[in-house]
């Protein structure tokens, strides 16, 4: 399966509503955010926050995905109310980027070990170290040493020191607001351990040989300077293939007649299909959400009679493509209303006559 990293620098003194952004995800916003990624054939998705002297702070984000094609930053007007909040507060307010425009950065995979072991959501890291633009080359030539040439050997031999049992690096092109950044995500044991490995150890050669080819020569950044950086992870998320968000009849049910008993109309609309049909009780058929929800409108107020009391739901009958609803007023007159689905959304309408107390039937 692929993976995918990317970076996206977020705005001065956003990092306080990006963390409490990334909380609300899976607290009130998790069913949603599970069906955006399932739609996008991503699989498991992970967030970072990097702060810290010397780079800027960047959002970072790691995706295992099905194809990369339809993997990208959420955008407005997909009609989807979760898309919409995900473009305007992350991708517009959050990392200041057009949230209609915005694309996923050129981000180029270098080196990635899988191995069997599995290793939880704590054990994971991911960071991003700059590239000035001029050694770019220099940067994918040490890394092609440390994948195949001569410090392949003393590399596995860190990873094996520092417990990192798999390690991913990619190459991201620079931006107009981000230079180039080399990418890495480690699996492991102790990965505090691995960190200190990498930026405080001094009597290993091979990490002397590290810190002098990619922290002094290539980034300009001290090791000792790196060690400060804070990396915080902000979500994780996981769904699976046969996972189904779609709605039950019951549920979508539920929630249509309990908006329309109490005039909740726009609610009632946003639940209703574009080619949603009504049929009313002397056989007249509305067409479209605006007119259905008028002429469902007029039918209850013409069931209420002037009385003032909502009415309530007194029996809700699920069948496999509909659900029978029985609203009922104080005076004991009930308006049978049988709602016909279609993947999750309202399609059809029946409105029935008209009930008095005694003309209900009665169950055996």
């Amino acid at each position: 399966m692929p993976r995918f990293a990317f970076a996206v620098p977020f705005l001065p003194h956003k990092q306080d509503e990006w963390r409490a952004t990334a909380g609300e995800i899976p607290v009130r916003r998790a069913t949603e955010h599970r069906q955006h990624l399932l739609e996008r054939g991503i699989f498991k998705e992970r967030w970072w926050m990097q702060t810290g002297a010397g780079t800027p702070p960047l959002s970072l984000v790691l995706w295992d995905c099905d194809d990369l094609d339809r993997v990208g930053l959420s955008r407005i007007g997909t009609g989807n109310r979760h898309d919409d909040w995900m473009a305007e507060q992350v991708v517009g307010q959050i990392h200041g980027l057009d949230p209609v425009g915005a694309a996923l950065p050129q981000v180029h995979l270098l080196s990635g070990t899988t191995t069997m072991a599995t290793a939880t959501a704590g054990s994971q890291t991911m960071f991003a170290l700059p590239i000035p633009t001029e050694g770019i080359d220099a940067v994918r030539s040490l890394v092609e040493r440390i994948e195949h040439g001569d410090l392949s050997r003393a590399h596995g031999q860190f990873l094996a020191d520092a417990s990192i049992r798999e390690e991913w690096i990619w190459l991201q092109e620079p931006t107009s607001n981000c230079p180039a950044l080399l990418l890495i995500h480690w699996i492991g044991d102790d990965l505090d351990d691995a960190w200190q490995r990498l930026t405080y150890v001094r009597d290993d050669p091979y990490a002397r040989v590290l810190h002098e080819a990619l922290f002094t020569r290539l980034i300009g950044i001290g090791p000792e300077q790196v060690a400060h950086w804070r990396i915080e992870q902000l979500l994780v998320m996981h769904v699976r293939r046969s996972d189904s968000f779609a709605p039950s009849h019951r549920r979508v049910g539920q929630k249509f007649v309990g908006a329309a008993r109490t005039g909740g109309w726009p609610a009632v609309q946003r639940l209703m299909g574009d080619n949603v049909v009504l049929l009313a009780e002397d056989g007249t058929r509305y067409l479209g959400p605006p007119a259905v929800v008028d002429a469902l409108r007029r039918a209850m107020d013409a069931a209420s009679d002037g009385q003032r009391e909502r009415p309530d739901v007194a029996d809700l009958l699920v069948g496999t493509a509909h659900v029978l609803a029985l609203l009922e007023w104080p005076d004991g007159t009930t308006m049978p209303l049988l709602i016909g689905f279609d993947e999750g959304r309202v399609v059809a309408l029946h409105v029935q006559p008209l009930m008095s107390r005694r003309d209900r039937p009665v169950a055996d």
